[in-house]
């Protein structure tokens, strides 16, 4: 998601069932950034990576093996 203003990003992950297995906020920038989860601690599968700015929404899929 490109940002264009200083903003704060909600980062969700939740499994296949929707249930929320980790989220972070990340605070006040813009343009592009790239920001790292620590998911070792999830089973091997697919999960969801949820980025929220108020009512911009962007969901990724991701494979982990």
């Amino acid at each position: 998601m490109l940002l264009n203003e200083a903003v704060n990003l909600d980062v969700i992950v939740t499994d296949v069932v929707g249930n929320v297995v980790a989220s972070s906020m990340i605070g006040g920038f813009n343009g592009e950034h790239s920001k790292s989860v620590d998911v070792r601690h999830l089973n091997n599968g697919i999960y969801f990576v949820t980025l929220k700015n108020g009512d911009r929404i962007s969901v990724k899929k991701v494979v982990k093996q």
